[in-house]
């Protein structure tokens, strides 16, 4: 389905008849087809005996409108597109099919009773409330996509980003650094309140462990582990206090960077016993988070500047690298 030859989707799927009334081809194809599917499912449910019969009679329908279809294509577009030449196909076999039952005498004449009528009309209800629940979900997943590409263009302009920073929270996260990966010396120190049981915390795993890769001189990545304070090491923090040993003792960037990729997705160890000289010092980080005024994770932190929530993730490289924008001309 090349475009710009005679076989292009896209023309046939751009031009005047691919919306009817606000409606799509391709919404109205979908109401049919689910339309039907529906009916023999309620046909075997409430025993409607005319099945058959009535699928036969809507697929008169349906080819009214495969012939509109290719008859549009060869005279106004005057270009095809193969998967509505297909519809069509499928659509004209089987009012040939029907029509050959018929004569055969394998389909009695149509009597349309009130179990039918009513096995119809549900039909058309169910394929109607599917439709209008993949366009809401459309329409959420589209106005989602352009608020994203609104606020990527905003973040992008020196100007705002300037503004959003400059009125940030500040927290004294740098003083504290003693879970941290990367360059001890580097000019950026990018701080992170994450926890295992938080679905976005792994975006910023991600993001950060690409930015090291790119960037390994100049960034420093200081890591601060969510949990609890507590005399005995409890199950809620098991995952934290695992990565927080394995991370002491290892100091290896590589593989600092893959224990905190499988991090997120760790199931707890029931039989994990981690080294216990390690317990007071994780205890002291725990107790360092009441100081920085935050309550949510994650939370980033760019030279102890809290990065406000309008700010994306992804823009972290353009605030950190882009000549005209850094961390340290602010």
């Amino acid at each position: 389905c090349k475009r710009g030859g005679v076989i292009d989707c896209e023309s046939v799927g751009h031009s005047k008849l691919a919306k009817i009334g606000g409606v799509s081809l391709a919404e109205i194809s979908l109401t049919y087809f689910s339309f039907r599917v529906f009916l023999i499912i309620l046909g075997h449910a409430i025993e409607i005996d005319q099945v058959l019969q009535v699928l036969a009679l809507f697929s008169l329908l349906g080819l009214f409108v495969a012939i509109l279809s290719v008859l549009y294509q060869f005279t106004v577009v005057k270009k095809w597109c193969l998967f509505c030449l297909g519809i069509a196909f499928v659509v004209l076999l089987e009012n040939c099919l029907a029509l050959y039952f018929i004569q055969r005498g394998c389909m009695p004449t149509l009597m349309i009773d009130f179990t039918t009528s009513t096995g119809i009309i549900m039909s058309f209800v169910f394929s109607l409330t599917l439709l209008f629940i993949i366009r809401y979900v459309l329409n959420l997943e589209k106005k989602k996509n352009e608020d994203r590409l609104k606020l990527l263009k905003i973040q992008r302009n020196t100007n705002v980003l300037r503004a959003i920073i400059s009125t940030s929270t500040k927290a004294p996260v740098n003083q504290f650094q003693d879970l941290t990966i990367g360059n001890s010396g580097a000019d950026t120190i990018v701080t992170t309140l994450i926890s295992p049981y938080c679905p976005k915390c792994a975006d910023v795993i991600r993001i950060m462990v690409n930015l090291l890769n790119k960037h390994p001189r100049s960034i420093l990545w200081n890591i601060r582990l969510d949990g609890i304070l507590e005399s005995q090491l409890s199950p809620i923090n098991m995952c934290q206090y695992e990565l927080y040993s394995k991370l002491k003792e290892t100091r290896d960037i590589d593989n600092q960077l893959s224990l905190i990729l499988k991090w997120n997705k760790y199931k707890p160890n029931k039989e994990f016993m981690p080294p216990s000289f390690y317990w007071e010092e994780y205890q002291f980080h725990i107790s360092n988070n009441q100081l920085f005024s935050t309550n949510k994770v994650p939370t980033i932190w760019l030279d102890d500047i809290e990065l406000s929530s309008l700010i994306e993730l992804e823009t972290l490289n353009t605030i950190l690298f882009r000549k005209d924008f850094g961390v340290l001309s602010l």
